[in-house]
C-alpha cells in the first residue's frame, strides 16, 4: 500500500510540473506597446536606412509623409492599416507613379484647361 501511495505522489508531482510548463507556454510574452510617435519614428528610420543610398531625401520624405499619415482616431498610420506592406515594393511603385506625374505647363505649373 505504501508503495502505491509513493507512486501516486510521484505521478502527482510530475503532473504538477507538466501543468506549470503548459501554463508558462500559454502566456505570451508581451512587448511594451509603442505610442504612435514612437512607431512613426521607427518607420522614418526604417525608410531612411533602407533608401538613403539609393533615393533622394525629398522622395523619401514624400513617401514617409504619405504612408505615415494617421487615421482620424490617431491610432494607426496608413501603412499599418495595410494587410501586406513590403517597404521596397511600395517604394518601387511610388517611384513608378511619381514618374508618370508630369507638371503641366501653365501659370505656376497649374493648368485648368483641357
Amino acid at each position: 500500500m505504501e508503495e502505491l501511495i509513493k507512486r501516486l505522489e510521484i505521478i502527482e508531482a510530475q503532473n504538477n510540473e507538466i501543468l506549470e510548463l503548459l501554463q508558462k507556454k500559454k502566456q505570451p510574452t508581451k512587448e511594451p506597446i509603442k505610442t504612435l510617435e514612437e512607431r512613426k519614428k521607427d518607420f522614418k528610420m526604417e525608410c531612411w536606412n533602407t533608401f538613403k543610398d539609393e533615393i533622394t531625401l525629398q522622395t523619401i520624405k514624400e513617401f514617409f509623409e504619405y504612408w505615415s499619415e494617421s487615421n482620424l482616431e490617431g491610432k494607426k498610420m496608413r501603412f499599418e492599416k495595410e494587410s501586406v506592406f513590403d517597404l521596397r515594393r511600395r517604394m518601387t511603385t511610388w517611384l513608378k507613379n511619381s514618374n508618370k506625374i508630369q507638371p503641366s505647363s501653365g501659370a505656376n505649373g497649374f493648368n485648368v484647361a483641357n
